[in-house]
Parts: C-alpha cells; sequence; structure tokens
C-alpha cells in the first residue's frame, strides 16, 4: 500500500508515530482580494481535474481510505514535497463519491518541514496549516492529539504542513479548516445541516462508506479476529439501518439523538473486543 512516508523520504522523512491535529482556522474572509485572487486561481487550475481520469493521467494517486471528514486523498508525489507554494499546483486532490460517480471536492497544499524548523506563515489570510507526521492509512484511524501540534513552532520531527481549501464544495466550518463534516450528508443527498456536529455526522457515513471504514478501523488497531470483526459488522450494520430511519424524517433533536446512538454503538462494540483492546478505539466515541 502507498503510504506517504514514502514520498517525504524523498527528503529524509522518516516514518514517525500517527499524529494528524486540526485546529481550525479564524473564518477567511472570502471578500478579501487575495484571497479571493487564490480561490479564483485554484479553481481554475482544477476545473480539469472535475475528472478524475485527468487527475490520475496527470500524476494524481490514490492514498489511504475514504475519510468521514474528508474524503479521498489524491496525492501527487513530485507536488507534495516541493517547499514552494503555488496556488495552481495543489499537492492534494480531495474527492467524495456521490452516487457512485467521484466528485472534485477541494485541494490541498502541502510544504514539509524539517526537524528544527518552524512552518512558514500560512500563505493566505485566514488560513492555517495543519500537520501530517506518519502516513495516511496510519493517521485515517489512529486517535489524535489536539495539543501535540497546535504550534507553528519548530518540532522534533519531520512534519508535512498542509492546508485543505473547499473550493469545489462548501463546508460550514470554513474554506479553510481541515475538516468538512458536512461530507457524510452530501454522499447521501441529505440536507446539510447549518452546524454539522461531527458525531452526528459519524453516524450518518454509516449509511455511505462507514460500516466498512469503521470495521477496517477496527481491524488495523485492534487486531481482531475475523468473527470478532464479523460480529462487529453485524452491529455496524444494525445500527446503520436505526441511522436510516432517523434521517427519514426531519427533527429539530436530530443531531443530538444521532449523536447519542453514535456513542450507544461504541459502548456496544467495546463490549465485543477484550478489555485490554477497548482503549484503542475510544477516541471514536470522545
Amino acid at each position: 500500500m502507498i503510504r506517504l512516508v514514502v514520498f517525504l523520504g524523498l527528503l529524509g522523512f522518516a516514518e514517525v508515530q500517527a499524529q494528524h491535529t486540526h485546529h481550525a482556522p479564524p473564518p477567511a474572509d472570502l471578500e478579501d482580494p487575495s484571497v479571493e485572487a487564490f480561490v479564483t486561481a485554484a479553481r481554475a487550475a482544477t476545473e480539469v481535474y472535475r475528472d478524475l481520469d485527468a487527475a490520475i493521467a496527470a500524476g494524481y494517486r490514490l492514498m489511504g481510505p475514504d475519510m468521514p471528514n474528508m474524503g479521498e486523498h489524491w496525492i501527487h508525489p513530485g507536488r507534495a514535497v516541493r517547499r514552494t507554494f503555488d496556488p495552481s499546483a495543489p499537492a492534494v486532490l480531495t474527492y467524495v463519491q456521490i452516487e457512485g460517480e467521484p466528485v472534485l471536492t477541494g485541494v490541498a497544499y502541502a510544504v514539509p518541514v524539517r526537524p528544527g524548523e518552524a512552518a512558514p506563515p500560512p500563505p493566505i489570510p485566514g488560513a492555517a496549516w495543519h500537520f501530517h507526521s506518519a502516513d495516511l492509512n496510519e493517521e485515517a484511524f489512529g486517535p489524535t492529539d489536539p495539543a501535540a501540534m497546535q504550534s507553528d513552532a519548530p518540532a522534533e520531527v519531520y512534519r508535512l504542513a498542509m492546508l485543505h481549501t473547499w473550493i469545489w464544495l462548501d463546508n460550514p466550518d470554513g474554506l479553510f479548516a481541515a475538516d468538512n463534516w458536512s461530507l457524510p450528508y452530501v454522499r447521501i443527498g441529505l440536507p446539510v445541516p447549518k452546524v454539522p456536529l461531527a458525531d452526528a455526522a459519524r453516524a450518518v457515513f454509516l449509511l455511505s462508506e462507514g460500516v466498512g471504514y469503521y470495521t477496517e478501523a477496527i481491524r488495523h488497531l485492534t487486531a481482531a479476529d475475523a468473527a470478532t470483526l464479523e460480529r462487529i459488522r453485524t452491529v455496524l450494520t444494525d445500527y446503520a439501518e436505526q441511522v436510516r430511519e432517523l434521517v427519514s424524517e426531519s427533527s429539530p433533536a436530530q443531531a443530538a439523538v444521532l449523536g447519542r446512538l453514535w456513542n450507544t454503538l461504541w459502548d456496544e462494540i467495546g463490549v465485543l473486543l477484550p478489555v485490554e483492546r477497548r482503549a484503542a478505539v475510544a477516541h471514536f466515541a470522545e
């Protein structure tokens, strides 16, 4: 499986313990001329990649799973290790599957940061970097430490500073926010809440890719045997049906009910795992 550290290895990057920190930037001023110019340039350069075949022909390759809050990452190895920022040459394209078709949702820019270096200033007003220090396959499933890499100050490990920009799909949390919790709703054609709650959105993700994603996450994090994974998949499928029933009718309390259902799901999954392995998946219900 292709790993992000393979590309980082071109600069001497070593694989380290997974850390993926997302701290929300302040809202971007979309009327700021520099932000407007950036969005215009980025959209003009990536219009062609709304056709995934064109992105593949240009050198982008799928890396990691389809994440509930980000979708698929298609990474250009050469652009991922550049140390310059070019709005017309994003290192990453993000897609989600809608009705069986890949839909371009945004782009991301990457700047390698060596040990002892401070991250460069964000290149766009209202933006903020988030940092990868391992491969996407590890970071997609593992717990995150929000305090670990919130600072742009020098760190002791190689990092990849990344900036997500949702130029092809609105993000209720902002143009430059790393997480986009509208995606689980968009995938299945549901109206997006004005303020999507993460736990409710995670529950909605069960109606598209979520059963497979969380089964694989549990396998990866706990090394559960095949029989246990099959029981867990059954539980996830049962809860997906409960979610389907809940979202079939709109209700002001829907998000809160979905959030409670999500946490109950992980209580039930925990019972199926050995006590010593439950902590490995506790972050999914935190």
